[in-house]
């Protein structure tokens, strides 16, 4: 992923949000502006090469802010999507395994 790829995809996908730049903060779109302390027990996985690593980890600290039950995995060397190298990649797979885990309590 590079970035002129996301910021095509943010012009293909939100070239408007009720008047708003796509690029602006706002609720639809944003989740800097969202209200997550209704979310259920969540799990985050996360490669520490993954392209919106910071991202994520905002995300996760919001989710711990608001009071969510929160589980986050960060598996440093990994990229994004590296779940689907599980059949191969034995950090991938554990993730995986650890997904089910957190699925089936």
């Amino acid at each position: 992923l590079t970035i002129e790829f996301l910021e095509a995809c943010i012009d293909a996908l939100m070239p408007d949000v009720g008047g708003h730049e796509p690029r602006q903060s706002h609720p639809a779109i944003c989740f800097k502006e969202a209200d997550f302390s209704r979310l259920p027990p969540t799990l985050v996985q996360y490669g520490g090469a993954e392209i919106f690593a910071d991202q994520i980890a905002d995300f996760c600290n919001r989710c711990r802010d608001a009071g969510v039950a929160l589980t986050e995995q960060c598996f440093a060397s990994q990229y994004h999507a590296f779940h689907l190298s599980s059949a191969i990649d034995p950090e991938a797979k554990r993730a995986m395994l650890s997904l089910g885990e957190f699925l089936k309590d």
